[in-house]
């Protein structure tokens, strides 16, 4: 009878030792990746609900004040009341106040591109409203349509660019 270690049968165990080890390295990977992947996707989305509420803050504040130009016409033409341009001024504000709000929560680069732009926008559209309420309408109207509305597209531009 021999004493020699049987090293045959060990091998078995360090090698499926081995193997455990390996698949729990691969799995450990795959999670850190996926985490990454998922981390990644849900920064996007977020920059994508930012530029989208941002964009939909533009598209009703630019609605308020037409809506506002409108209204200053009907009151120099007689059809509509002094209150309702004040309210529709209000209503205006608040929109652009709403856009300032939600391009605050862009990304670095899209609100680069914005800024300029969307400031121009702010400070005009601020004319147009005291235009209205000064009861120029004719300059509120012309202001729009020679200025905000070209603003209008290269903000939008700037924000969609993110």
């Amino acid at each position: 009878m021999s004493t020699k270690p049987n090293t045959k049968s060990r091998l078995p165990g360090w090698a499926l030792v081995g193997l455990a080890g390996a698949v729990l390295l691969a799995l450990g990977a795959m999670l850190f990746t996926n985490a990454r992947i998922t981390s990644a996707a849900l920064d996007e989305a977020a920059e994508l609900h930012a530029t989208d509420m941002s964009l939909a803050a533009q598209d009703v504040a630019m609605k308020s004040i037409g809506q506002l130009v409108l209204l200053a016409q009907d009151f120099e033409l007689g059809v509509a009341g002094r209150d309702a341009v004040e309210t529709a001024a209000g209503e205006a504000q608040r929109a652009l106040t709403e856009l300032q709000t939600r391009t605050a929560e862009l990304g670095e680069q899209a609100a680069d591109l914005a800024g300029p732009s969307l400031d121009s926008f702010q400070e005009v559209a601020a004319e147009i409203i005291q235009f209205a309420l000064d009861q120029n309408a004719a300059a509120a109207a012309e202001t729009l349509a020679a200025q905000l509305v070209p603003l209008a597209r290269q903000t939008a531009a700037g924000i969609s660019t993110e």
